[in-house]
């Protein structure tokens, strides 16, 4: 986020592809995972209800997905 636009805050409502559960999804990026020292569940990326449901996913779910930015 910091590499690409210059800061976290900056990166927030910038558009991101999603892929997971063999779908792909557009959507914009609202907020981010702690830092990665403090996740202790596994987790790489926090999807939306929204996104959840682009993909076919039901919450409460931890599943495969891949992000870049848009």
């Amino acid at each position: 986020m910091i590499e690409k636009w210059g800061s976290i805050a900056d990166a927030k409502h910038k558009p991101v592809i999603v892929t997971s559960n063999g779908q792909i999804s557009k959507c914009i990026l609202k907020d981010r995972m702690p830092w990665k020292k403090h996740i202790h569940n596994g987790a790489g990326i926090d999807l939306i209800p929204t996104l959840f449901e682009a993909v076919g996913l039901e919450p409460p779910i931890m599943a495969g997905a891949t992000w870049q930015w848009a």
